[in-house]
């Protein structure tokens, strides 16, 4: 199956979409915030990336741009997602 990066600053979240891929049979692997999955976009070449838009250091658009002038992700699909608080 997949490798997939997941990239949210809130562990519910994070956890709920590793949980059901990890069910799916994919390899999932987790960033908590921008910087993270920065780094880890920068070192490993994944299937796809999933990506919270608002993170803290570095949006979810940041890490996107990033990974694709990498080498690794450049053709890595990228999955942007939200959860917008209800106050906003």
């Amino acid at each position: 199956m997949a490798k997939i990066l997941i990239a949210d600053d809130e562990p519910d979240i994070l956890l709920i979409v590793a949980e059901r891929l990890r069910r799916s049979g994919h390899e999932v692997e987790y960033a908590a915030d921008g910087k993270q999955a920065m780094q880890k976009s920068e070192e490993t070449a994944y299937d796809i990336l999933v990506l919270d838009i608002r993170m803290p250091v570095y949006t979810g658009y940041e890490v996107c741009e990033s990974s694709k002038r990498s080498e690794k992700n450049a053709k890595t699909p990228v999955l942007l997602i939200s959860a917008f608080p209800e106050e906003v």
